[in-house]
């Protein structure tokens, strides 16, 4: 994430850019009796999906289908954000093909640099224990060195680096109680970032158990491919995607499982070996008409999918959270977690 840099004699906030344009917007929050009857995937998640899902994957909107068009940007003075931050949302995003946004604006930035730049040097140094190698975030983000499988560990250390530097600036710079938000939420490795606002862990605590197993989540790349399955005028049920992925897997010829739903009609599917081409046989016995597959070129780990037990990757994390201190709080504010879709984190939680 990524906040456009403010010019300081400026007193409104400027609008921020892209992705960050979530990172603090006052959301129209639905009840929780709204919720229970399912208006929170409908309402809730096209609006914020719709903001951040990558333009390259997203299918041309057919006739009559809702638009989902993220809110215009308006400027936001200081003092109106001070007294609608109880109303507001946190939203961290995770890792993509880009990680660098304006993040070099903030870091040379005279107010804003030395705020970013401590961020970024401490999460260096995690990140030089995790490689065995010195690494320097300051350096990669000033020649904006592009994203690559081979960089993953310091990709991470930089997207976690930079929103809690940003939560910072919110809080040193511009004297915004970023922690009486309604709640935060973070995409993938973005939800440790919310965790880290919410007080239940330190960045020092909590980044190194991701930078210990990024180097085998990138291996984990290799000779996989990434599929698009997208319908029109209907939705398309996680039950029967995950049901389809699983009776590939079990014919032995590799794994493959959906990475990200990037809306109520449209998954992310990486595969190993030739998957891709079993499932698109196998659709019809499991999807509705109307389904379509495409593919691309997949150029990010698998996360979030089943090609990670491969390298016991989910038990690893899992011995790790139990190695670490922290995790003794209930957030604030409170994290809705994209494994559960709702508030669930407590003081005991947060390490399974």
């Amino acid at each position: 994430g990524t906040l456009r840099p403010f010019q300081e004699e400026i007193e409104p906030l400027a609008p921020v850019d892209r992705w960050a344009e979530c990172v603090l917007r006052v959301l129209d929050m639905q009840t929780a009796r709204e919720r229970r009857r399912g208006a929170h995937w409908r309402n809730w998640a096209p609006s914020w999906l719709a903001s951040h899902r990558p333009s390259r994957l997203a299918l041309p909107k057919p006739p009559g289908a809702p638009s989902l068009v993220a809110p215009a940007r308006r400027q936001v003075a200081r003092e109106d954000l001070k007294k609608r931050i109880s109303t507001a949302a946190i939203a961290f995003r995770g890792y993509d093909s880009s990680n660098l946004g304006r993040s070099p604006e903030l870091l040379e930035h005279p107010v804003y640099g030395s705020i970013v730049r401590s961020m970024l040097e401490n999460a260096s140094v995690l990140c030089s224990d995790a490689l065995g190698e010195k690494v320097d975030l300051v350096a990669r983000v000033l020649a904006r060195e592009p994203s690559t499988l081979s960089t993953f560990v310091q990709d991470i250390g930089t997207v976690v680096g930079m929103e809690i530097a940003q939560v910072r600036l919110l809080e040193e710079v511009f004297d915004i109680p970023v922690r009486q938000a309604r709640l935060s939420f973070g995409h993938s490795i973005g939800e440790l970032s919310a965790l880290v606002l919410g007080g239940v862990y330190q960045m020092e605590q909590l980044l190194p158990v991701p930078l210990s197993l990024a180097t085998d989540c990138a291996e984990l790349t290799a000779d996989t491919t990434m599929g698009i399955l997208s319908i029109h005028g209907a939705t398309l049920h996680t039950e029967d995607v995950e049901h389809l992925c699983a009776s590939i897997s079990r014919q032995g010829h590799g794994l493959i499982g959906p990475s990200t739903y990037l809306s109520p009609y449209q998954a992310l599917l990486l595969g190993q070996h030739d998957t891709l081409d079993l499932l698109e046989q196998e659709m019809p016995r499991y999807l509705p008409e109307g389904v379509t597959l495409r593919r691309r070129p997949n150029h990010w780990p698998p996360l979030h999918t089943p090609l990670v037990w491969e390298r016991n990757i989910p038990n690893r994390t899992a011995m790790a959270m139990h190695h670490i201190s922290g995790g003794d709080v209930k957030p604030t504010p409170p994290v809705v977690s994209c494994s559960t879709g709702a508030a669930s984190y407590d003081e005991w939680n947060s390490r399974t």
